[in-house]
């Protein structure tokens, strides 16, 4: 959320409102980790991936758990998510949001190779895009001309996976 354009008041509401929304979203990783939430089983779509020509770049939300004043100003970085939702996926899920909940310090780009995680990403303002493992190249380039992407790094472990082209 930004928090650039809002009087005190609003800043403190709008801070208070990410605390909130954090708070359910812990909550929400642990009902996941138990299998309470539960996730569709559906295979990934096939690739399709084009660059578009001439499109103005995608806003990339902040999420709904942090506050920013200039929100814009934050780097956009993909986040590769691993293709199951395990006890160390959703540990190291919880390390970062709460790390970016704290201090935003990037706009993420979930990347998910299936799509265990995407309702709960998306309840709380996250932007996702699903990757098939056969065309990942190609999604990165695709979502580097639509978010303005400049990097991907995988959840566990914070590896380079790619790194958009220097101009």
């Amino acid at each position: 959320m930004s928090a650039g354009r809002l009087s005190s008041a609003d800043r403190a509401l709008a801070k208070q409102n990410a605390d909130l929304q954090y708070d359910r979203l812990c909550r929400d990783l642990l009902e996941f980790s138990s299998g309470a939430l539960g996730a569709p089983a559906l295979a990934p779509p096939a690739a399709w991936y084009l660059v578009p020509q001439n499109l103005p770049p995608l806003s990339t939300p902040l999420g709904d758990i942090a506050v920013h004043t200039h929100p814009e100003r934050l780097p956009v970085m993909g986040v590769l998510l691993p293709p199951d939702a395990d006890a160390a996926c959703l540990a190291a899920l919880g390390v970062l949001l709460s790390e970016h909940h704290a201090h935003p310090f990037f706009r993420p780009v979930f990347l998910a190779l299936g799509y265990d995680l995407l309702p709960l990403l998306g309840r709380y303002g996250f932007a996702y895009h699903v990757v098939t493992k056969d065309a990942e190249e190609a999604a990165y380039d695709y979502l580097a001309s639509r978010y303005r992407m400049l990097a991907v790094r995988k959840l566990i472990g914070a590896d380079p996976v790619w790194a958009a082209p220097q101009s």
